[in-house]
């Protein structure tokens, strides 16, 4: 995959694009077929992922067990550089997380130096990232939201939830 990027997207029907299917596909990041040797390449993966992890992407790697050898160094070494800052999983599992991210409706609502933005997920969410309105700070963030230099991170139950934030009094210029 050289142009969709790091995010997963529907597939639509018929390869038109009046009618998605409930079908995601994930993007390829790392494969074990492309020069140099999967071992040599450990670096350059390790760095794709902190990139990639900024953006809240995922880091799809496909590996043939047909050898082990550079294949095996590779995936010891990529999982002990990014372990504490990634999550791993299984297709069924990123799948399930992506079809509740992607149910999750957000609208938000500013009067004066306070936006309210209403979150509703119809299903339970660990780690969907928010960006906030410019210049918002979180006002006294509930249980499981945490946060983060530009929004916040949310772990939510399912249902509505409503997180206020204000804005920062412009500096005079």
């Amino acid at each position: 995959n050289n142009a969709l990027g790091y995010l997963p997207f529907r597939l639509n029907r018929d390869r038109r694009s009046d009618q998605e299917t409930a079908i995601f596909e994930f993007p390829i990041a790392i494969e074990d077929e492309k020069p140099p040797a999967m071992g040599s390449r450990v670096d350059a993966a390790i760095a794709l992922a902190r990139t990639v992890g900024r953006y809240g992407g995922t880091i799809v790697v496909l590996t043939h067990p047909n050898e082990l050898g550079h294949k095996l160094v590779f995936h010891e070494r990529f999982v002990a550089a990014i372990r504490d800052e990634a999550w791993f999983g299984s297709l069924s599992d990123f799948g399930r997380w992506w079809a509740a991210r992607d149910a999750v409706a957000l609208d938000a609502a500013c009067a004066r130096a306070v936006c309210e933005i209403t979150v509703e997920a119809p299903v339970a969410l660990r780690g969907l990232p928010i960006a906030l309105p410019p210049g918002c700070d979180l006002i006294d963030p509930p249980v499981g939201v945490r946060a983060l230099p530009a929004g916040a991170l949310l772990a939510l139950a399912d249902g509505t939830h409503v997180l206020r934030c204000r804005r920062r009094a412009e500096a005079p210029s």
